[in-house]
């Protein structure tokens, strides 16, 4: 009777011993698993700044040949395919500004016509 209540027992410790390994393992398995979900997200997110940051050097990139970024020539390439002539002193101030994007490029171009506009509209003051 003695030897079946001991291999009882023992088994028992064994089955507690193995169900808590068990758990152990499945527990370290999920926690592994959300850390890995973490430094995916991480990494994408890393990815997407580095791309920007690339944009952003590859976009202020000087061509010496007119001394403007690349962003710079892009815009303006757009004004000369349509005929549009931009003042000097326009382009001037752009390569001034250190704009970053081609649109803020754009609609700076576009209000300073709109004031040469309006500048070249004066007539003198007569008596």
């Amino acid at each position: 009777m003695g030897l079946v209540y001991g291999i009882f027992v023992i088994s028992l410790l064994s089955i507690f011993l193995i169900s808590s390994i068990t758990k152990t393992r499945k527990r370290s398995y999920e926690e592994n698993e959300r850390i890995l979900d973490e430094l995916n997200s991480q990494v994408e997110l890393k990815q997407n700044t580095l791309l920007a940051i690339e944009q952003t050097i590859k976009n202020k990139i000087i061509d010496k040949s007119v001394s403007l970024t690349n962003i710079e020539i892009k815009s303006l390439d757009v004004y000369d395919k349509t005929n549009i002539k931009i003042p000097v002193d326009i382009i001037e101030d752009l390569h001034s500004l250190n704009l970053e994007t081609e649109k803020e490029i754009l609609d700076y171009i576009e209000n300073q016509r709109y004031f040469w506009k309006l500048e070249n509209t004066k007539k003198p003051y007569r008596r």
